[in-house]
Parts: structure tokens; C-alpha cells; sequence
């Protein structure tokens, strides 16, 4: 930015003229009672602005001074203080000020004062009424304002200066400007009248008449009416007229004594000119020239140019460019007034090359102003109106395209990645294109975890592709091939770049770019742009049938936590686990045998990262997009355990998805294949089967029961269609009551209607509300290498319950201060198929500790705790549940005391506080706690009386079975303590309606976390529902429209992977993903026939 010029002043301007002056000192703003109001005083007038003098100098180039002299002539005498000669260097400019003065700004009139107040009516008497008040004074007129003044004109400037110095004009600048005229100002406004008087007060008596008391009164009067506003001034204000403008005159004594005169200096303006690149290729490319051309111009001023000085003209240095100084060219001499002409000659300015590395993956492209700068060289000025510019964009003449890569491999494949090359110029590129120059892609592995297949020996890290020829506006795709080597350790990342090179257009080395070098051809080459290729190196899937978890990963699982997870589990746990990676495959289908993997782990743990990650070409996705709902509702009911980790920026779709996974979703059938389906005649007689079969003996065809609706629902005032509904809601609050802890979705069917039946009622049965669905709200660190205990804990509690419980009791007199022996833990039938345990080392002591076994009391206790509040929870008050059926509700409190006893019986009571525990949650939730469970308690007749009694038998058999009589014996005296304790700190958590909350105070406690949240996820759709027929058909659309999306990403990704993806081990498929079979029935039926759904 140019810094301003000090600016010598020679001033015979016009002074501005006085405003008007508008003071009129302190009144109060109403007149007195009764007065009329007081008129505003007027303004005084404004003064005009004085004329300005007549200015008359010479104009001289001061040898000495090496600057502009400026000398007074003629009769103008300089100025008051005498001074007639100024001299002016490099650093300032002359403004000749012979401009006329402004004139003064009108005055505001004065407002006029609001009238007093009316005078006061007279009160009324027993002989007269009260009387009106009067009215108010009338509001004094508005005070003359006055008009702008008028404006000084301006005076004369008369410039002499000798031809041979007609340079010297530059600097000088005058005004001849006449002066502005002041602005008018106002009239004050009319006062407003008085307030009107107050009323005169009625009055009230009484009179008596032959014993006869008469009340009398007047009424009082009205207020005054308000008085008359003033008036406003009549005549109209206006500005100040401005003064003439002023002329200006410059006389040249030429060399042969004659003289000229002209009305203004020479102004010499760019017209027009030409931005060219140096090779002609269209582009301004860094480190080549660009020329400027055919450059026009015109003198818009009053005389003609120099002639006898040469006028240097250049291109305006920028950041971008740097002008050649040494190849100017100059404007023709003595350009006439108004004349176009055409500078001989072109102009050059470097493109500079890039100073900064670009951040990988951003395209090179800057925007810059070609400006011409033209140049006085005596007094080495620049010609201030020689403006005219135009933009251009800088760049390079080759485009590379985003790599097409993928960015999770397996050691071992191979692996094809593919870009684009462009050539956006108009000439041919490459060592055998137009402009021979050489250009071509780099590959590199830094970390050498992959070799290239087309790689020259001994360099099988690096790879070139050189650019034999690519013509003008076309483009090139260019693959490499590599081998992800078997050695590089699953989980990890690898890092392959790529960079697009490309000559130098020029030949002078000290103009080459420092930035990126390299030599190609011979020639030296630079590095337009690079693309970083990370890719997470995964593990190859095998399915281990004694693996306990299936951990469930993507490309964008950090693999921190991927290797947390596994040394927690292998090393902590001793258990055995498979992984599989959905960025592998783009699917839940695997490859070896085109079947779910999920299948494989049906009844056992699966660990679900549910975070986003690209998903090949075709944006981002995750593994709520890709999971099969009805498959998850399947493999929930037969006990699988799901747990979903790092979703905590995608929760909003995990529970979209868990919602649509509640309830199996397909057409209803009358007549099924399926045995677990129900046909009864009654709801009596569909609870009585329900109760004797219980929810876990579910099999894999998720069950669809029904009923006939009760035709006395079908009567004259109500038509078939309400009748159909009436019966589903009854069916819908029976099944709630009957089976709090199943989950049911009821609707009507039409398809069976008859005149005397409105139709059936389908109950459609989804995963229980005790099967295992959680989240873990907290992310991965990956500060530590060892997992935070608020994760290990949300990972062992995803452990079956089964598998706990058998671990519970195989800690019971086996436990001490360092943990107890995977062999003894992990002991029984339940457990066979977890065997062997994983080990590391033959030194490793394989030993669970004691804090994993914390974990696994409280995540028994939590399941138990919440098990038994469902069910007690909300229950009328007096049960409708038969007796004999009541517990066999609550399947996992069966598992809990139906384990397998081992031959040798506890005898001691030495840590045996975890069992305490436990047992304290299972007892303290059948305390009551409202006064309706007490009152209900004492009368025998609530549920949670009805379960203690029953559960105190089956817990009383299992702890005799198991532990000595005297142990039993204290075991049940101090949970008999710890139950009321339990009971004590529900009550204190504001809120709690269960031990479930105790329970997650505790694990907070114990893995020191002050709010070591986690989502149940079996508490979206928490109750049984009624589906309307609309609400029914919506659900179908939706599940269909997400197979369909689901069945599209698997096409799309096996072709995308069976283009890049080559496996090369023996008798493996040549493909990475066969073709999607079916899951467990084939996807579900809703597909095929959404058509037939009833509802």
C-alpha cells in the first residue's frame, strides 16, 4: 500500500460563513393556569461563505533541490504571511485552494409553549349542579427558523511552466470548487393547547319527610375541553444557493518564446491491453513469464502529453508478480487531447513460484491484478489517473485428480489404485508433447509395508509413471498395483503418497522453485500437488468357534482402541475373539462364506463399533446402515448380546436403527409354517400357552400369533373397522399386564372378516426387554494402552448372562487378593465352548483379577436389579398373574440360580461380600417401597409378595446345593441386611423406582468415574404397542426402503472391491465378497411381501 504524500498547502479559499445561532435559553414547557401559551423565538439569519481569491504561480524544476519549485506571479502577492515560493520534494504534493466558502446552516425556530390549564368548575350545592371545567389556554405559535445561507464562489488558479517541464504538473492538484450552501433549518413547532379545566365535585344528602328518609345527590361536572394549539409559521425554509465554480489555466512558454494556454493538465488513462503467457499454453503458470501486449492509451485531459519527456511505463509489482524493471516500455510524446494511441513495445513480469508448501490435497490456484504503472523519471512520479487492470488466475497447466484408493486393506491382497491425469492447457504435455517437457506421477511408501508390482528392482517402494505425450484438454487414468505385505502388523496404518511432477517452463536454475524437487528425464521437476493415501492395514477374518466376542471394526475405528479391546480381552479376560472389518467388505457377508458373519455368533458377544466411515466411493456409511434389523431382532432373541461402542456422534442413528429392530417387521400369514406361532381362540387361552412356553424358547423364525377378535366388540354402534381396533388396544393392555417383560406389537387383520368377526388380531412378538442392547456414551482414549475400566466393564457385561452367572459361581471360595485362575472361572458345561483359553506367553499367569470380578457382580446385579423392577414396577395391585407363573417370568433370575453345582461345597465365608451384594440387589428389589406395595405386601395379594416368597425357595435350594449350612446361614442374614440398606439408597436417589439406580452408583464408584453413563437400548420401544393399519404399512415402506439401500451399498461395494481387490491366497476367492446370500431366512419376508401385510 502506498503511504501519502505530505501535502503543502497555498490556500486563498473562501471562509465559511456562521451558522445561525439558536440558543434561546431556559422556559418551562407549559404556561401558567389559565395562560396562553408563550409563541417560540425565532432564529437569527446565517452568514454566507466568503469568495475565494484568484491563485497565480509558476512552475520550475529547482536543479539544487533536485524538486519542484513553485514561485508566486503575476499581481497575486502570496500568501498573508508574505511567502511566495515553496519547494516540493519527492515525498509531497501542492493543492492550490482557491475554493469558495461554505455557507452557514440555518437556525431552528423556538417551539412555541403548551397553554395552561382551564380553570376549575364550581362544586355543586343542594340549589345548583356541579359545574363543567373550563377550557384549557391556547398553545403559543411555533418560532421562525431561517434559511440556509449561501455558498462563496470560488476564485481563479493560473499555472505557468515551461515546456520542457511539463513533468512538474503531476504533483499539483487544485480546487476551484465554489462553496457549498448551508442547509435551511426549521420552524419550531406549535405549542399544544392547555389541559382542560377540572370538573366542579357533585354532591350527595338526604332529606326526611313524615318519617321518610329521601337520598338526593348531583352528579359532578366534566373536565374541560383541551385548548386550541398554536400556529406554525407559514413561510417555506430553504437551502443556501452554492457558489460558481472557480476555473483553472495553464500556460506553457514554449522553447520558441510563443505560449499556450489550456484549461487543465494532460490526463493519460489505460484504454486497453493484452495479458499473454510466455509458452502459449493459456496458462500462467509459476516460474514462467507473463507478457503484457497491444496496451492502448488516451489523454482525457485538456492539453497534449510531454514532448519532451519520456514517460516509463511497467507492470505494478504483486505478491505473484515481479515486474521485469530493466525492459520497460515508454508512451509516445505529445499525445493530443482526447487522442488513442498504441504503445510500441511489450511488457514482462515473472510469475513467482510458490514461497510456502502447500497442505496435501489442495489444488494450487491464485487470483492476481495486472496493473500498468506509468512513471515521470525526472522527478520519479508516478501518473496517479494512469489506472486499468485485469485479473487473471494463476496455475498449473496439469491437474492431478483425487486418488481412487481404499483406505482399509488386508496384508497379503493386491491392491489396484487408480487417478486421473488432465492437461487443462492447450498445447500437448509430456517429453515427447509440443513443449517437450517432462511431467509424470510419483508413488511412494515411506513406511515400506507395500510393494509395487511394476516396480524396477531393488526399488520396489517407489514408482514412476512418466508422461510420454497428453494432448490439449484431455486426461489419462493411471493405475499401480501393489502387495500389501503379509508382514505388516494387523491394525496399523499405512501411508502411501502420491505427487504429480512437472518441469520447469523456464531454464534459468536460479528461478526454479525450491520447493518438492525432483529429476525426471533429465530435467528438473517439481511437485504441483501430493495426495497422502492412509489406509488401516486390517486383519484377515477366520471364524474361531471357540471365540467368546466378535469385535465388529471399520476404516475409521481407531486402532488404539482396536488393540485395546484385543489385549483386554486376550490378556485380561484369557478369552478368545474374532474381528472382522465391515471396510473390508463393505458388508456384514462373509467373503468365505457368503453368510452373515453375524450368524456365527449366534447366543455369544458382539462388540459393534458404530462411529461413520467412507465408504468407498459413495460418501460415508456405518454399521447401522448395513446390520439387517430384522436379522439383529433374530439373534437378540436367541440371546445374542449386542454392545455398540464409539457411536457417540452418530447416536441419532443407532436408535433410529434399535427402533426399527424392536419388533420383527414382515407380512402376516394365516396359516404359518413356523411352531413358535400361536392360534388361539381366546386371549386366556394365548396367555396360558405364552406362560407355559416362556420367551426363551423362541426359536430363530420370530413368532406372529393371533386371536380371533371377540365378536362382542362387533355390535350396531360400532362399525367393523373401530371393532377391529377396540379388540387390538384390549389385547395390547393384557399383554403389558401379563407379560411385563415381553415385548409385543398387536394389530388387526381384515383378511379373515366375517359377518359375525370383525377380523383377527396378529401379535407380533419382538426381542424381550431382558435381552442385552447397550452403548457406551464415553469414547476411547488412546493416551494409555490399557482400556479405561468404565470400557472393560461395558465389555464384560456383554458377556452373556449365562456365562457371567457360571463365573459368579465358580469366584465363591475361589477368589483371593489376586484374582482367581482362568481354569477355575471358566469351569463348567456352560463354558465348554470358550475353551481353550487364549494365552500369551507360556510365562503368563493366567489369572482374572479381582476387579474384572467386581465387574462381573455388578453387571449381574445391574441385569437382575433392572429384570425385577420391570416386572414389579407398575403392577395393579392386585396381580392378575397366576402364582404358578409368576417367576418363571424372569429368565434370567432362573439362569442366576439354576447353574450347574460343582462337587466341591464352599465352607468358608471369606470373600464372599460380592455374593452379599448380589444377593442383597435380588432381595432389596422385592422390598416394597411405595405404601401401596406394603399394603399390598400385607395382604398378600401384590406381585412383589407373590415373586419374594418363590424366590426365596429357589434361592434358599441353590445356596444349600452349594455352600456349607453355616455359610448359607450367614449369606442370608447379611443380605437380609444389605437388602434394607439397598431399599434405603433407592429411596435417597431422587428419582429411583429400582435398584437399577444403585447399581449405577456402584459402578461409578468403582471405576471412579463421576457419571459412568451407558444407553440401554432395550428401553427404546420400552412397552408393547398398538399398530394402526397406517402405522403398520409406514413401518413396512421404511424396512423395505432400508433393505433396498442395504442391498445397493453390497452391490456397489463388491463391484468396487472385485475392480481394486485381487486375493492371492491358495483357494481363496478371487473376489472379495461373493454374492449376498440369504441371512438367516433370507432378507426379511417384509420384502417379498409387504403387499399382504395386515394391519
Amino acid at each position: 500500500m502506498a503511504v501519502p504524500r505530505e501535502k503543502i498547502l497555498i490556500s486563498a479559499a473562501g471562509r465559511d460563513g456562521d451558522h445561525a445561532i439558536q440558543y434561546f435559553g431556559h422556559r418551562d414547557n407549559v404556561a401558567q393556569f389559565g395562560r396562553v401559551g408563550a409563541n417560540g423565538r425565532s432564529a437569527t439569519a446565517p452568514n454566507a461563505g466568503t469568495n475565494g481569491s484568484d491563485i497565480s504561480v509558476q512552475l520550475s524544476y529547482s536543479q539544487n533541490d533536485a524538486a519542484l519549485l513553485v514561485e508566486g506571479t503575476r499581481a497575486w502577492k502570496g500568501l498573508a504571511d508574505g511567502q511566495t515560493r515553496w519547494v516540493v520534494n519527492d515525498s509531497q504534493v501542492l493543492l492550490l485552494n482557491a475554493r469558495g466558502g461554505d455557507g452557514g446552516k440555518g437556525g431552528n425556530g423556538e417551539d412555541g409553549q403548551q397553554g395552561g390549564q382551564g380553570a376549575r368548575g364550581r362544586d355543586a350545592t343542594k340549589h345548583r349542579d356541579a359545574e363543567d371545567g373550563y377550557e384549557g389556554a391556547r398553545g403559543g405559535d411555533g418560532g421562525y427558523g431561517t434559511n440556509g445561507a449561501n455558498g462563496g464562489n470560488a476564485g481563479k488558479v493560473l499555472i505557468t511552466v515551461n515546456e520542457d517541464d511539463l513533468d512538474l504538473l503531476i504533483p499539483v492538484y487544485w480546487d476551484i470548487r465554489g462553496g457549498k450552501g448551508g442547509e435551511s433549518g426549521s420552524h419550531g413547532d406549535p405549542g399544544d393547547g392547555g389541559l382542560g379545566g377540572d370538573p366542579g365535585s357533585g354532591i350527595t344528602w338526604t332529606e326526611h319527610r313524615q318519617n321518610v328518609t329521601i337520598e338526593r345527590s348531583r352528579p359532578p361536572g366534566r373536565r374541560g375541553p383541551v385548548g386550541p394549539p398554536g400556529a406554525r409559521p407559514p413561510s417555506y425554509l430553504q437551502g443556501g444557493m452554492g457558489g460558481a465554480q472557480g476555473s483553472s489555466q495553464v500556460t506553457v512558454k514554449r522553447n520558441d518564446g510563443t505560449e499556450a494556454t489550456y484549461p487543465t493538465r494532460y490526463e493519460l488513462k489505460v484504454v486497453s491491453f493484452e495479458v499473454v503467457d510466455e509458452n502459449d499454453d493459456g496458462i500462467n503458470e509459476p516460474g514462467e513469464h507473463l507478457i503484457v501486449k497491444n496496451i492502448r492509451v488516451q489523454n482525457t485531459g485538456g492539453m497534449p502529453s510531454p514532448k519532451n519527456h519520456s514517460i516509463r511505463v511497467l507492470i505494478h509489482g504483486t505478491h505473484w508478480l515481479e515486474p521485469l524493471a530493466t525492459e520497460p516500455v515508454y508512451l509516445p510524446k505529445n499525445i493530443q487531447a482526447d487522442e488513442i494511441v498504441e504503445v510500441p513495445g511489450v511488457l514482462r513480469a515473472f510469475i513467482m513460484q510458490e514461497r510456502v508448501a502447500r497442505a496435501p490435497g489442495v489444488v494450487f490456484s491464485a487470483r492476481d491484478e495486472v496493473q500498468l504503472i506509468a512513471t515521470m523519471p525526472r522527478i520519479n512520479r508516478a501518473i496517479p489517473e494512469f489506472k486499468g487492470s485485469t485479473s487473471i488466475e494463476i496455475r498449473y497447466p496439469l491437474q492431478l485428480s483425487p486418488p481412487k484408493y481404499l483406505d482399509c486393506v488386508s496384508p497379503g491382497d493386491h491392491i489396484t489404485f487408480t487417478w486421473t491425469l488432465k492437461n487443462i492447457s492447450r498445447k500437448s504435455y509430456g517429453i515427447n508433447g509440443e513443449l517437450r517437457r517432462s511431467a509424470g506421477t510419483l508413488v511412494k511408501d515411506p513406511g515400506q509395508l507395500f510393494t509395487f508390482i511394476e516396480a524396477e528392482s531393488g526399488n520396489a517402494h517407489v514408482m514412476v509413471d512418466p508422461l510420454e505425450v497428453l494432448d490439449p484438454n484431455s486426461e489419462v487414468d493411471i493405475s499401480q498395483t501393489f502387495e500389501v505385505s503379509g508382514m505388516a502388523m494387523p491394525y496399523s496404518s499405512g501411508l502411501l503418497t502420491l505427487e504429480l511432477l512437472l518441469s520447469e517452463p523456464g531454464a534459468d536454475p536460479n528461478r526454479f522453485s525450491d520447493l518438492g524437487t525432483n529429476i525426471l528425464h533429465g530435467q528438473h521437476t517439481r511437485s504441483t500437488i501430493g495426495y497422502p493415501m492412509h489406509m488401516q492395514i486390517s486383519g484377515v477374518y477366520s471364524h474361531n468357534p471357540h471365540s467368546a466376542f466378535l469385535l465388529v471394526v471399520n476404516s475409521q475405528t481407531p486402532n488404539s482402541a482396536i488393540h485395546q479391546i484385543i489385549r483386554f480381552i486376550r490378556n485380561e479376560l484369557h478369552l478368545a475373539l474374532d474381528i472382522f472389518n465391515l471396510s473390508v467388505t463393505g458388508s456384514f457377508t462373509d467373503p468365505a462364506t457368503g453368510r452373515n458373519v453375524l450368524q456365527n455368533y449366534s447366543g455369544k458377544s458382539v462388540i459393534i463399533f458404530g462411529n461413520k466411515f467412507s465408504y468407498f466411493s459413495a460418501g460415508t456409511s456405518s454399521a447401522f446402515d448395513l446390520l439387517d434389523p430384522y436379522l439383529a431382532c433374530q439373534l437378540a432373541t436367541l440371546g445374542t448380546n449386542f454392545h455398540f461402542a464409539g457411536a457417540t456422534e452418530n447416536l441419532n442413528a443407532m436408535r433410529t436403527w434399535v427402533s426399527m429392530s424392536t419388533f420383527p417387521v414382515y407380512a402376516y400369514n394365516p396359516h404359518p409354517a413356523s411352531p413358535e406361532s400361536l392360534r388361539a381362540e381366546t386371549f386366556k387361552e394365548l396367555a396360558g400357552a405364552l406362560h407355559t412356553r416362556g420367551a426363551l424358547n423362541v426359536q430363530i423364525s420370530l413368532p406372529v400369533h393371533s386371536i380371533p377378535a371377540a365378536s362382542g366388540m362387533f355390535s350396531c354402534m360400532s362399525t367393523p373397522d373401530s371393532a377391529l381396533e377396540s379388540a387390538a388396544q384390549s389385547t395390547v393392555d393384557k399383554l403389558q399386564k401379563q407379560f411385563p417383560l415381553r415385548r409385543f406389537a398387536v394389530s388387526g387383520d381384515t383378511s379373515t372378516r366375517t359377518p359375525d368377526m370383525p377380523g383377527t388380531v396378529v401379535i407380533r412378538e419382538g426381542f424381550a426387554k431382558f435381552s442385552h442392547l447397550t452403548a457406551s456414551l464415553l469414547p476411547y482414549t488412546a493416551e494409555d494402552p490399557d482400556l479405561a475400566d468404565y470400557q472393560k466393564y461395558m465389555i464384560v457385561c456383554c458377556l452373556p448372562f449365562h456365562t457371567r452367572a457360571r463365573m459368579f459361581w465358580n469366584m465363591a471360595g475361589a477368589l483371593d487378593a489376586g484374582g482367581i485362575l482362568s481354569t477355575v472361572i471358566y469351569r463348567g458345561k456352560e463354558l465348554e465352548a470358550m475353551k481353550p483359553p487364549i494365552t500369551v506367553s507360556s510365562s503368563e499367569i493366567l489369572a482374572v483379577s479381582e476387579k474384572l470380578c467386581k465387574f462381573i457382580s455388578l453387571s449381574i446385579e445391574y441385569d437382575l436389579g433392572r429384570e425385577i423392577g420391570i416386572y414389579t414396577n407398575d403392577a395393579p395391585f392386585m396381580d392378575g398373574i397366576p402364582v404358578q407363573h409368576s417367576i418363571a417370568q424372569l429368565p434370567l433370575l432362573n439362569k442366576f440360580f439354576d447353574m450347574e453345582t460343582p462337587t466341591d461345597i464352599v465352607r468358608t465365608t471369606e470373600r464372599t461380600q460380592f455374593i452379599v451384594q448380589t444377593l442383597g440387589i435380588i432381595q432389596g428389589s422385592l422390598l416394597s417401597i411405595s405404601f401401596g406395595e406394603s399394603f399390598g405386601g400385607m395382604l398378600a395379594v401384590s406381585r412383589k409378595s407373590a415373586l419374594k416368597k418363590q424366590v426365596d425357595l429357589l434361592m434358599n435350594d441353590f445356596l444349600l446345593r452349594r455352600f456349607a449350612p453355616d455359610v448359607v446361614t450367614f449369606l442370608k442374614a447379611e443380605s437380609d441386611k444389605d437388602a434394607k440398606t439397598t431399599k434405603t439408597l433407592v429411596k435417597g436417589i431422587p428419582g429411583a423406582t429400582s435398584t437399577k439406580a444403585v447399581c449405577l452408583v456402584r459402578l461409578a464408584t468403582t471405576v471412579q468415574m463421576h457419571n459412568a453413563r451407558f444407553e440401554d437400548l432395550t428401553e427404546i420401544n420400552a412397552s408393547s404397542t398398538k399398530w394402526t393399519k397406517p402405522i403398520a404399512d409406514g413401518k413396512v415402506i421404511a424396512y423395505t426402503g432400508f433393505v433396498s439401500r442395504l442391498q445397493n451399498q453390497e452391490a456397489c461395494s463388491r463391484q468396487i472391491l472385485g475392480n481394486m481387490v485381487t486375493k492371492i491366497e491358495p483357494g481363496s476367492p478371487t473376489s472379495p465378497t461373493a454374492p449376498a446370500q440369504a441371512h438367516f431366512e433370507a432378507i426379511s419376508p417384509a420384502v417379498a411381501g409387504a403387499h399382504e401385510m395386515g394391519s
